[in-house]
């Protein structure tokens, strides 16, 4: 989910990242041809799997809080600045998203940050009620990063696979 509205004082208008992903799909079918299984799951994803995932994040009264992300985190867009030690992080597609957004790149087979980081951030920023879904819509989260790099990587077929 991200937030559509720039004064948090009046609240933020949360838009599904459903839009999103369809318009992504439209564009890497076009570069990597159709794929009807691949379509109709997409298809239920959209209608089915995000309200379940991210309907119950604003229920029972839950108030989701925006967080500024950086969009693109992954270990080619940070660094430790030698002269400070300090952790820094570059190339960023910032936005004000749900906190857990920024973990969807990290599902990737091809990014390095795994486990240990999904740990050091879990102890800093617990996972978003309902917890037991917290998994899966890291999972959907990854959907955007997945179909982007289809597009960016025309014909890779085990980019598709996952």
């Amino acid at each position: 989910m991200y937030c559509a509205t720039s004064d948090f004082a009046k609240g933020c208008e949360w838009k599904s990242i459903s839009k999103l992903l369809v318009n992504l799909l439209q564009i890497e079918l076009g570069i990597n041809g159709p794929w009807q299984e691949y379509e109709q799951a997409f298809q239920k994803i959209v209608t089915i799997v995000i309200p379940q995932l991210l309907e119950p994040l604003q229920a029972d009264g839950r108030v989701l809080k925006p967080s500024l992300v950086h969009g693109d985190l992954w270990e080619e867009n940070a660094a430790i600045n030698l002269a400070t030690g300090d952790p820094v992080v570059f190339d960023a597609s910032a936005f004000y998203a749900h906190n857990e957004y920024e973990l969807g790149t990290w599902r990737r087979k091809t990014i390095k940050f795994g486990r240990p980081f999904f740990n050091q951030y879990l102890r800093n920023m617990p996972p978003s009620e309902p917890v037991d879904q917290w998994d899966d819509r890291i999972r959907l989260y990854s959907l955007k990063f997945n179909l982007a790099h289809m597009i960016g990587w025309p014909g890779a077929p085990f980019v598709r696979e996952e």
